[in-house]
């Protein structure tokens, strides 16, 4: 699993256009409630697929297109480059405490009544008595 990133790139490898960083290990520590994950970043998917191993008996391969974490980056041809860092140790909070405006709803009791049953008959027996006339 990883993040392919497009765009024109220097590394110490060469140029590319198509940095791969790799999430390669990752931690849930529940008692500190965060997770902790190592990446590596490589030239491109291919070569950083290359070094995976596919079983545990295979030997490991050379890292020929690993990247070091210093890398200039081209928004467009006239740019002069942006050198910019990618880490390779990253911790997260598994949750963040944080102030939330939460609207109060007013319980109100409305009492309304209503006739009953006997009451109800009795008004339409009158009522009929009344058109009768």
């Amino acid at each position: 699993m990883g993040l392919k990133l497009l765009g024109d790139f220097e590394t110490n490898r060469g140029p590319t256009d198509e940095l791969y960083i790799r999430i390669d290990s990752w931690k849930v520590n529940v008692t500190l409630a965060e997770i902790t994950y190592t990446t590596t970043s490589w030239l491109n998917f291919e070569v950083g697929n290359m070094f995976l191993r596919e079983t545990y008996d295979q030997e490991l391969k050379p890292a020929i297109g690993l990247v070091s974490s210093k890398v200039i980056y081209y928004g467009s041809d006239d740019s002069d480059g942006k050198e910019i860092n990618i880490d390779n140790l990253y911790k997260v909070p598994m949750s963040v405490e944080k102030e939330v405006n939460v609207d109060i709803f007013e319980d109100q009791t409305i009492e309304k009544k209503y006739p009953t049953q006997a009451l109800m008959k009795t008004e339409r027996k009158l009522l009929y008595i009344e058109q009768l006339q």
